[in-house]
């Protein structure tokens, strides 16, 4: 037999025969799921995080201090965050892992082909040469196996137990993906509008103190023309004092929001970072309660993770049963078995043999029933975790939605307070100047101002950050 003959005859040896796997079951209760575990381990939104190289340590205490202030949207700060997450990364680099233990699995479905030569050389001394027969040899060598072929041809499913296992594995790492960047982009998104609410804060503040000195000059210029008092100068001295102090705890608040966002984005040097986006409504929501929780349910990647979860865990409960199932396997090999003189040199001989194993461990003591109990619980467990999330999903949707709503309609009365406070106040000064109001009026009518200009920056905040958390819990930010 050739040598090529005999390779032809090695790779058409034998078939493998695909045990079929059960349908999923919770993957019914939702609108709709990934088909298979290529389709959801695509990069997610073209996801590409950088893969940051180890940070140098400080050489001063100068390297420290924050080289930059960068404006940015929140669109803007998304992105940067993208590109940086240490959690968005490590999950990207979980689909990797899963894609190469998919591969390894579905290696089991095809024959291994390994090569083992071996030569070996002796030489006989000329006086023990003497001693030999006639045609005898001064030296010899050995080939030994030139080509050899192993072809599990059944394995009771643990083939195709463990390629299910690993396409599920994958289908959750992808999903997980999925899942950070949405968690990423919520995270971002509340950095962003507590620096919003911040920024608002420290504007309202500033203009208190603003608004507080002015009607400190009016009760200074009163009391310089005699119709005003000592007592209404140091009142409002004490309002001047209050206005500072909220003006310093404001801006100690915006200086711990813009590290927080910084944190969030993770840049290389230390950098600040300010809002650049305007404190204004952003985006509506035109989906009825009812298509809210629907959509939900089809987008949420959490919910198809437990379904991926729990078709693992059976996955693993088929592998640990296989294990002490027959096992059959076929083997083949070209060799050459025979020594030659190397005075002779004859042409290299090759040999062919085939071999049939087979293999049943139908005791273990034990081992293979308590891995299957193993995965019987974890694919319970998922079941339940599915349950659990599927309403949390709903309940968060329903969360959101109306406080989206309730939102919008404080913003309206929130503006409407600010426009009539301002009025009261500006009345209030002008009844003061005149000396027909008091400086207690003036007082409340700043905090008034003060307060509404506060609920309208709230209202305002809140909506946003209801829509973000509203996109988030239908899955779709």
């Amino acid at each position: 037999m050739s040598y090529l003959n005999c390779i032809r005859t090695i790779l058409s040896i034998g078939s493998l025969s695909l045990i079929g796997l059960t349908a999923p079951t919770l993957a019914q209760a939702l609108p709709s799921t990934p088909s298979d575990a290529q389709s959801v381990a695509q990069p997610v939104n073209n996801i590409q995080p950088l893969l940051p190289e180890f940070p140098l340590a400080p050489k001063a205490p100068v390297d420290l201090k924050i080289q930059k202030t960068q404006a940015l949207s929140l669109n803007e700060a998304i992105a940067i965050a993208i590109q940086r997450s240490p959690n968005l990364l490590l999950s990207k680099l979980g689909v990797d892992r899963s894609q190469g233990q998919v591969k390894e699995a579905d290696a089991g479905r095809l024959p291994t082909l390994e090569t083992n030569a071996q030569y070996d050389y002796s030489k006989v001394s000329q006086a023990t040469a003497q001693n030999l027969s006639s045609g005898s040899q001064n030296s010899s060598s050995l080939i030994g196996s030139l080509l050899k072929a192993n072809w599990n041809v059944y394995t009771s499913g643990s083939v195709d137990a463990r390629i299910e296992n690993a396409q599920q594995g994958l289908k959750n790492s992808a999903l997980e993906v999925e899942k950070q960047l949405q968690d990423l982009k919520v995270n971002v998104a509340r950095a962003y509008f507590k620096l919003q609410t911040e920024d608002g804060n420290v504007e309202i503040a500033q203009s208190a103190v603003r608004n507080a000195e002015a009607s400190l000059k009016d009760a200074q210029a009163q009391e310089r023309a005699g119709v005003g008092t000592k007592f209404d100068v140091l009142r409002q001295q004490v309002q001047v004092a209050n206005t500072q102090q909220r003006l310093i705890q404001a801006q100690n608040n915006q200086l711990v929001a813009q590290r927080d966002l910084a944190r969030e984005l993770n840049f290389t040097k230390p950098t600040a970072v300010t809002a650049k986006d305007p404190i204004e409504e952003s985006g509506s929501w035109n989906l009825s309660l009812d298509d809210s929780i629907f959509q939900a349910y089809a987008k949420r990647v959490e919910l198809p993770q437990f379904i991926a979860q729990e078709q693992q865990a059976k996955a693993q409960e088929k592998l640990a049963y296989a294990q002490t199932g027959p096992q059959l396997g076929l083997s083949a090999s070209i060799d050459s078995p025979n020594q030659f003189n190397s005075f002779d040199a004859p042409g290299l001989e090759l040999g062919f043999s085939l071999g049939v194993r087979f293999r049943w461990n139908f005791f273990d003591g034990g081992v293979a029933q308590g891995q299957a109990e193993q995965a019987v619980a974890a694919a319970k467990i998922a079941r339940v975790n599915f349950i659990n999330t599927d309403n949390q999903v709903r309940f968060e949707v329903e969360q959101q939605f109306f406080t989206l709503q309730s939102s919008k309609e404080r913003i309206s009365s929130a503006r409407q307070a600010q426009v009539q406070a301002e009025e009261a106040l500006r009345l209030a000064r002008l009844r003061f100047q005149a000396g027909v109001g008091t400086q207690t009026d003036v007082i409340s009518t700043e905090d008034a101002l003060t307060q509404a200009k506060v609920n309208l920056l709230q209202s305002v905040i809140t909506y946003n950050q209801s829509l973000v958390e509203l996109r988030r819990a239908v899955g779709i930010l």
